[in-house]
């Protein structure tokens, strides 16, 4: 089913640039953001890491490591769409570039767009040649890693869900299957477990699993076990982070983003029609979205005492925007991305803890 954005691209003309690029495959860390982008809103180097600036110039460095400044200090905002800056209406708008401008500290933006906590670990370790001499590190994180557990399926539960999960799976499984083990899965594979071992299966095991018509599992709503692998998850990444801190002496800040109904946002007229219009595409990609709003307590205080545990400094950045939001406030461009406002809102945030 196509998503209607009629409304979103009437209020947000730059949201169309979003949806019009998609990610490129990148080794180790899965995908990255489309690179070399050199449009009004976005502006992407050969990582298709955020620049601070856009290209008015037709000319941008390479990297986000060659960008021009001459700050005191270096930090960097990392992250999934949220800290990229889905949704701002330029690159200076985004909150890495709003931080730039207003502290004395020069903010990479290494946000990557549908990231799990996890990639964004692998995405630093990778660039750690350029990030030895980092005085800030912020952390704007935490709504996929709780919302990737209830929409994705099947998972791996030592290694965690993660986007594209499914069309990996698949795009691995057909480079090795001969043609009657693709004939087979194209004829039977709605009958049978998605987690089925297309390469091995014999043909009697196809026929009983046929015959049983057995269910997907699929998680569907959250349980006790769903939140301690979500435990074992957000401690795997935050005892990396906290042994960062320790060797370069890093200040390092967790920074749990915002959530509309978490931070009892009272909706302005343009998220209340922007919400409706998505809201009616009845996907389940806003239907997972809706099944998280009840676990704010129980997941804050699980990121709030592991971060805790790691000696990093957390910030809920939900109670935060409940003290300071005014009434007709546009900050939320859907339920997970932020507008120019919220932007302004969050890089206040991060300047008042640095």
């Amino acid at each position: 089913m196509k998503i209607k954005r009629s409304a979103m691209y009437r209020l947000a003309p730059q949201m169309k640039e979003y949806d019009r690029y998609t990610h490129e495959w990148r080794q180790y860390i899965m995908y990255s953001n489309k690179s070399n982008l050199r449009s009004k809103s976005i502006s992407t180097d050969n990582l298709g890491l955020r620049f601070n600036y856009s290209a008015k110039d037709d000319f941008l460095s390479k990297t986000i490591f060659e960008e021009n400044n001459n700050k005191a200090k270096s930090g960097i905002l990392i992250g999934a769409s949220t800290a990229y800056g889905m949704g701002a209406s330029s690159n200076e708008t985004t909150i890495s570039s709003l931080l730039s401008k207003k502290t004395d500290t020069f903010f990479y933006n290494l946000g990557i767009t549908a990231f799990t906590g996890f990639q964004e670990v692998l995405l630093h370790q990778s660039l750690i040649n350029n990030l030895e001499n980092i005085d800030y590190l912020v952390i704007f994180s935490g709504l996929n890693d709780l919302y990737l557990s209830n929409y994705v399926g099947i998972y791996d539960e030592l290694l965690g869900p993660y986007y594209y999960s499914s069309q990996f799976k698949s795009g691995m499984d057909s480079q090795v299957l001969n043609t009657k083990r693709k004939i087979a899965k194209f004829l039977f594979s709605n009958f049978l477990d998605k987690e089925t071992d297309w390469v091995n299966i014999s043909i009697k095991e196809l026929l009983n699993e046929v015959k049983k018509k057995k269910d997907t599992y699929d998680k569907d709503k959250f349980t006790n076990n769903s939140f301690d692998y979500l435990k074992n998850y957000l401690k795997r990444n935050l005892i990396y982070w906290s042994n960062l801190q320790k060797i370069y002496k890093t200040k390092i800040i967790y920074i749990l983003q915002p959530f509309p109904k978490w931070c009892n946002k009272e909706l302005s007229n343009e998220e209340r029609e922007i919400f409706n219009e998505l809201d009616q595409n009845n996907l389940k990609i806003y239907k997972s979205l809706n099944s998280i709003e009840d676990h704010q307590v129980k997941y804050t205080d699980l990121l709030r005492s592991l971060c805790l545990d790691y000696n990093i400094n957390f910030i809920d950045s939900n109670e935060f925007l409940k003290s300071v939001l005014k009434k007709d406030d546009w900050c939320f461009i859907d339920r997970s991305h932020l507008t120019d406002l919220g932007n302004q809102y969050i890089c206040n945030l991060i300047k008042a803890n640095l």
